[in-house]
């Protein structure tokens, strides 16, 4: 039998697209909430346990050493899961491991205008990512791209890889265990609150991707305008012009209504400005100065 953890819209995808067949090994699902995300899926997750008569129990009061499975499988969780003997932990984290081990992996592929994005279930081990791969799936990507619909592709391949593991167990056949190479490891550092904030010193390509990256369902690229936290949701590349005295963060004009910003490198339209509650912004002079 199978516990299955899940937090946010990834694993609320996957369970509800289970086949019947595959539903019948799931012995509880484990709810995870996190008050930082615009929907984290936990009452819809709740919903369908509920309608397909699945027992599921949130995660404070989830107690390991009282459950009969033998596998405990993660989707989108975040919090450290204790291994308990005779139980093999099955994680599926959200890169091409060994590339980007930790933190926020897809975000940071999007940032670094990764061209392929993908998703590797792995066994735990006492090392961070690095316990050895049973499935790998992938997808080829374009920019512009907003992190909802990198998301939602990502969703995708972890069904794939989920499928392929239930049908395995179901027909009592061993799991692939492939080691990771070492030579191809890399990591993917955690953030908070400063990271939302944009360097207007970068490239307008980089940044662009930065604001995609952070969107919903994620709180949003952020600036500041004379003292106040202004959030940027979308934003376009415009082609760059001969500045002189550049100057990253300064408004040069208006297009389509819009203020443009210029960058280190290029400049950008920002068409969706917020301030810190989410309400629309307008800047409320020309010689704005973003920093």
């Amino acid at each position: 039998m199978i516990t299955i953890f899940s937090l946010g819209y990834k694993g609320f995808f996957v369970l509800q697209n289970l086949a019947n067949e595959h539903r019948s090994l799931i012995d509880c699902v484990v709810i995870g909430r996190d008050k930082n995300l615009k929907n984290d899926f936990s009452e819809e997750l709740i919903d369908w346990c509920k309608e397909k008569e699945i027992p599921y129990e949130e995660r404070s009061k989830f107690q390991a050493s009282n459950s009969k499975s033998d596998f405990f499988l993660l989707l989108g969780w975040r919090w450290i899961l204790e291994k308990k003997e005779g139980k093999e932990v099955i994680v599926i984290h959200d890169s091409l491991l060994p590339k980007y081990r930790g933190f926020n992996p897809l975000v940071t592929a999007l940032i670094e205008g990764d061209k392929l994005i993908g998703a590797t279930a792995i066994f735990a081990n006492a090392e961070v990512d690095a316990g050895d791969i049973i499935l790998q799936k992938s997808v080829t990507i374009a920019y512009p791209i907003k992190i909802q619909e990198a998301m939602e592709k990502m969703a995708v391949l972890y069904f794939e890889i989920v499928r392929e593991i239930f049908s395995l167990i179901s027909k009592g056949k061993p799991l692939p265990c492939i080691p990771q190479s070492d030579q191809d490891v890399s990591f993917s550092l955690w953030r908070d609150e400063l990271d939302y904030f944009i360097d207007w010193n970068l490239d307008s390509e980089r940044i662009v991707r930065q604001i995609d990256a952070n969107g919903e369902p994620y709180a949003g690229a952020r600036t500041y305008f004379e003292g106040k936290v202004l959030k940027i949701f979308d934003a376009k590349l415009v082609e760059d012009v001969k500045i002189f005295n550049r100057t990253p963060g300064k408004v040069i004009f208006k297009k389509e209504g819009n203020p443009v910003v210029v960058c280190g490198k290029g400049l950008i339209m920002i068409t969706d400005l917020r301030d810190e509650l989410g309400n629309p912004y307008i800047l409320p002079k020309f010689r704005a100065r973003l920093t």
